[in-house]
């Protein structure tokens, strides 16, 4: 007969934890609190509007529980995540945000659902203000019903910071 040594027992319950901790919630019940979703109020939308921030792109959780932040003011301030002020031509982050209207960013009503959670995914929110148009968007990594054109907003992004990387 053979015997389960205890390495194994305790290797068998760390993956079952790990497959357990990255599986979906499939929780379909209407009774269930959706997570908390960090969203600027109207206030601090107005705030942020009027020190000048026209784009703020934020990334949080992952297994380190990671939170980083960037901003752009409309002079052409770019404020990294650790805190250093970068310069960036306003005539560019002008065009960046002009790709995001006409991308359709300011008509996009995106917010994460409940439903689509999994552990250490990183969610993320975007808010641009930009010649009286003001929009916020969030989701996650496994957001399913992203628009078509997503694809396009987050390369734009993703290319504004790489300006500014390492």
């Amino acid at each position: 007969m053979s015997v389960l040594n205890p390495s194994r027992c305790v290797l068998a319950m760390i993956f079952l934890f790990w497959i357990t901790g990255c599986a979906r919630d499939l929780a379909t019940s209407t009774s269930v609190t959706p997570p908390s979703t960090p969203s600027y109020t109207e206030a601090n939308v107005d705030d942020n509007h009027a020190s000048g921030i026209v784009l703020l792109y934020e990334r949080s959780g992952g297994i380190a529980g990671i939170h980083d932040e960037w901003k752009a003011y409309s002079d052409g301030r770019f404020e990294l995540n650790d805190g250093t002020i970068e310069t960036l031509n306003p005539q560019e982050l002008d065009g960046v945000l002009e790709e995001l209207r006409k991308l359709g960013f300011f008509d996009l009503e995106m917010k994460i659902n409940p439903f689509d959670s999994c552990a250490d995914c990183f969610s993320y929110r975007l808010l641009v203000n930009f010649e009286g148009q003001t929009n916020e968007i969030s989701w996650n990594e496994a957001s399913t019903d992203t628009p078509v054109n997503f694809k396009e907003i987050l390369t734009l992004i993703n290319t504004l910071l790489m300006n500014f990387s390492n």
